[in-house]
């Protein structure tokens, strides 16, 4: 606690020039004589000043006259000039001798012996002691008691009072003596003498010169036997004295005030007084720093008030005295109690450049500096210095502290360092084991680890923590949710309602409570344990119904009764989650499609219009706007079908646009909408739009489709217009069979297999006979048991008839209707064997196939166009009777069809 010493010298010297005067007249008579002459002349020499030149005859003398009467005085005089010359080891002998001689003043030969024993190097106080005492006996104190003998003050009293001791002169020399004795016994520590001494001359000192003097060797005598409070007195009591030691004794109270009576206002008081009436003392800014530094232990006493003016006064030293001994000091205190006030950046800025000082030695600097930094959120500084202080000093103050928010700094810089903060929080753990920072620590390391996937390195110190620690729960909450993560849905739900009941019995209001009945209920979720995980959160939802995480349990609510079909209840429990939740949406959307899944799609509209009017800016909104195109398709009827493409055209227009996947399945859900409503130009340019940058799994229905919509347009175009329409429907179905099937989805295959079909069907559209042959071809023999094969037969049958292949035409026409299928396919190929057979003039053969159709294909069309070509070949064979007939039959039996308009004007040509 000890702040700037004072350097105060003890022993004073009484006389720095002595004079001799009236040494001559006491030898009167010898005048004349020659050893006279030369004492004479060297005490000339002395009142000249002229101190060496006068030892020199004074010691002249003595070889000459070393027996002269007046011997002693010449002793006394040779002494005087030795201490003049501060000499003082040649003055006491001078002196010594003298004052055993006749001649010179006792009581003065003996005050000056004494204070060149005390001034010679080594000093001999007792010597010294002796000396004093002389001269004190010599002006007539004296000492009382039988075995230990002590100055009496009865007897200095009656000295003082006595008529003959009032002269002033004779009263100062007595005080001076005194002062020396006390100054002798004080060299020898004898502080109870010192304090004996004063009490006995007390009457002598009052209002001396001296007594300033003898005060303050008091009061540093009681100081040194530790009974500060009258050394406070004696301080004071000189401090209020006039004299050249006031400052002395004012500073000295201070010191005694601050560091052992801890009266730390009365002491900076004290100091401040020094500072501001002795400006000039060498000794002013030592006062200023005492002033501050009572104010800072005044703090810490517990006057905080005192604070600032530490901080005040600190501050304003070191910025005064920058070169000062103290002024680092000064510095360090200023920045510690910045930190303690929390001004942050003033602690930096006061501290911080202490640390760059070769010689700067302040406990706890680097914590300090570190720990201002860490809570002005400089993480990377303060992980830096926190390290520094604790690092191989992990036994020091604080250094438990350091690596644990070392380990908190790391974790929040930009760029979280966690390897780092994992050092740190590890190196607490092995080096400071009864740290009380450790619980803590060990719960941020398991976290760590947790939030890294290392579930396993978590569990261990979040198992670490004791039971009776205020973070147990905590611990005990991330070791839930590190199974949880670690897929052991089942034993986290266990981990999670073992913690919520221990916390329900110790303390009903616990924080985590709700929080364990919650990830219980989602644990019971993840286990496929719907049932349970929706009794848990519905609990929750009952318990709880202000909790800032309802949204999130009435959400996981709805999705576990989804999984049990219960969807009523389901959107009941979405339906709870309100509209400022960040899960609003997606309970929207969940409940949108609860309504689909209970086959009620209609009912699914108003969830998806309410999120994309309330959440337009969710993750959800391009899908939802999708799938709303798809129920108001389905639901809608003629206005749900424009609704639909209105909808997918403005998602596909959105800025920014939809990512690429989404925008694939809008373009594909408007290909299919558009095509349903026959609009297939439109459908056609959105699947080939698809194609242009095509996904994977989109490529062959989109290419079929496309090809498809491509088709249609050719049915009804004419001239160069059909001719593009089939060629891009060509390319579309070429692109269909060439790319790769999806292995998710085996209908894909079966597009291209039926690609290949259509491909053979389109160039038999375009007359091109041998390709049309050829992809027919291919396909029968890729796929012989196909769903399709009679179709493919008839194609092929059709192309090698127009190629006038007859005999491989009613091959594949036979094969088509071997089976007796009775649909369109068989009525056509029954058909075709009769026209083969007519071409080929076989015309009796082509009357029996034709009459096939009739009588086993109930399609009127081709039942009418059988009856007409049976017709056409009865009048082949010239029997123009049997035609007439059938073309009548085939009027009466089939009126509405154009067959029955061609027999018509056939009848007119016969008769």
């Amino acid at each position: 606690m000890f702040g700037c010493q004072s350097g105060f010298r003890w022993v004073a010297v009484l006389a720095a020039v002595v004079l001799l005067s009236g040494v001559g007249r006491a030898t009167a008579w010898a005048k004349d004589s020659e050893a006279e002459a030369a004492y004479e002349a060297a005490a000339g020499l002395f009142n000249l000043g002229l101190w060496e030149q006068a030892a020199k005859a004074y010691k002249e003398y003595f070889k000459k006259y070393p027996r002269h009467s007046l011997a002693g005085h010449a002793h006394f005089g040779l002494g005087l000039c030795h201490f003049n010359m501060k000499e003082y080891a040649g003055a006491a002998t001078q002196l010594k001798a003298a004052a055993a001689a006749k001649g010179p003043d006792k009581v003065e030969a003996n005050l000056y012996l004494g204070q060149a024993l005390l001034m010679k190097a080594p000093a001999e106080p007792g010597n010294a002691e002796d000396a004093f005492e002389v001269a004190l006996k010599t002006l007539g104190f004296s000492k009382q008691g039988i075995i230990q003998r002590t100055w009496n003050g009865k007897s200095v009293k009656e000295w003082v009072e006595k008529k003959e001791n009032e002269k002033p002169k004779q009263r100062e020399l007595a005080s001076d003596v005194f002062v020396g004795l006390l100054e002798a016994t004080y060299l020898q520590g004898e502080w109870s003498s010192v304090v004996r001494k004063t009490e006995a001359f007390d009457p002598l000192l009052q209002g001396s010169p001296v007594e300033q003097r003898v005060r303050v060797l008091t009061g540093e005598a009681h100081a040194k036997s530790k009974d500060y409070k009258k050394a406070a007195e004696a301080y004071e009591a000189a401090a209020k004295l006039e004299g050249t030691d006031a400052p002395e004794a004012l500073f000295r109270l201070g010191l005694i005030r601050l560091n052992h009576l801890k009266l730390f206002e009365a002491a900076a008081k004290d100091f401040h007084t020094f500072a501001e009436q002795y400006k000039k003392d060498a000794k002013q800014p030592d006062a200023v720093f005492n002033e501050a530094l009572c104010y800072y232990h005044g703090y810490y006493s517990g006057q905080k008030p005192h604070l600032a003016k530490a901080v005040d006064l600190f501050g304003g030293f070191a910025k005064a005295h920058p070169k000062h001994p103290m002024a680092s000091t000064a510095r360090f205190y200023t920045g510690k109690l910045e930190h303690i006030r929390e001004e942050w950046r003033a602690a930096v800025n006061a501290l911080e450049p202490l640390m760059k000082e070769k010689d700067a030695d302040f406990p706890q600097l680097v914590f300090l500096v570190a720990d201002s930094y860490h809570r002005l959120k400089d993480w990377k500084k303060s992980a830096e210095l926190y390290m520094q202080f604790a690092k191989g000093n992990e036994k020091a103050l604080n250094a438990d502290v350091a690596l644990h928010n070392a380990g908190v700094s790391y974790s929040n810089l930009e760029k979280p360092d966690l390897e780092q903060a994992v050092a740190a929080y590890n190196l607490l753990d092995s080096k400071c084991p009864g740290s009380p920072h450790l619980p803590s620590a060990r719960l941020k390391l398991g976290i760590i680890h947790y939030q890294a996937g290392r579930f396993v390195e978590a569990r261990k110190p979040l198992g670490k923590i004791p039971g009776d620690h205020i973070l147990k729960a905590d611990g005990d909450y991330y070791l839930a949710w590190a199974d949880l993560d670690d897929r052991k849905p089942q034993e986290a739900a266990d981990r999670f309602e073992a913690l919520g009941t221990r916390l329900a019995e110790d303390n009903g209001q616990h924080r985590l409570i709700p929080l364990c009945n919650l990830y219980q209920g989602i644990a019971e979720f993840e286990g496929r344990q719907f049932g349970d995980s929706e009794k848990t959160l519905a609990k929750f939802v009952a318990d709880f119904p202000k909790h800032e995480k309802l949204d999130e349990a009435a959400f996981n609510m709805g999705l576990a009764r989804m999984e049990l079909r219960k969807w009523v209840e389901a959107i009941e429990g979405f339906e709870m989650v309100p509209v400022g939740s960040g899960i609003h949406d997606r309970a929207l959307y969940q409940a949108a499609w609860s309504q689909r899944l209970a086959a009620k799609p209609a009912e699914a509209v108003p969830y998806y219009k309410k999120l994309l009017e309330q959440h337009a800016n969710s993750p959800l909104a391009n899908n939802v706007a999708l799938e709303l195109a798809e129920v108001e398709f389905e639901t809608g009827g003629e206005d749900g079908g424009v609704d639909s493409v209105k909808r997918l055209e403005t998602l596909l227009a959105k800025k920014p646009a939809p990512n690429a996947e989404l925008r694939r399945l809008a373009q594909y859900r408007l290909g299919i909408v558009q095509f349903s409503r026959k609009d297939y130009r439109e459908s056609a340019g959105a699947f080939e739009s698809l194609l242009e940058d095509p996904a994977p799994d989109l490529t062959i229905p989109a290419a079929w489709q496309a090809a498809e919509a491509r088709r249609q347009l050719s049915l009804t175009a004419e001239g160069a217009a059909r001719a593009r329409e089939q060629k891009a429907a060509l390319k579309n179905y070429e692109t269909a069979m060439n790319a790769e099937p999806s292995e998710t989805d085996p209908g894909q295959v079966r597009l291209q297999q039926q690609s290949l079909l259509r491909l053979g069907q389109m160039k038999a559209a375009m007359e091109l006979w041998v390709e049309s042959q050829k992809s027919f071809d291919a396909f029968i023999a890729a796929h012989p048991r196909h769903e399709l094969i009679r179709t493919a037969h008839l194609g092929l049958g059709w192309a090698c008839q127009n190629l006038e292949e007859y005999p491989k035409a009613i091959a594949s026409y036979e094969k088509t209707v071997a089976e007796g299928i009775r649909d369109d396919a068989g009525a056509r190929a029954q058909f075709l064997l009769g026209e083969c057979y007519l071409e080929k003039k076989n015309y009796d053969k082509a009357i029996i196939e034709y009459a096939k159709v009739e009588s086993l294909y109930a399609f009127p069309q081709w039942q009418s166009k059988a009856a007409y070509e049976l017709a056409q070949a009865l009048l082949r064979k010239e029997n123009r009777e049997g035609a007439r007939k059938q073309l009548e039959r085939l009027i009466e039996r089939y009126p509405d069809t154009k067959a029955a308009e061609a027999a018509k004007a056939e009848l007119k040509l016969i008769k």
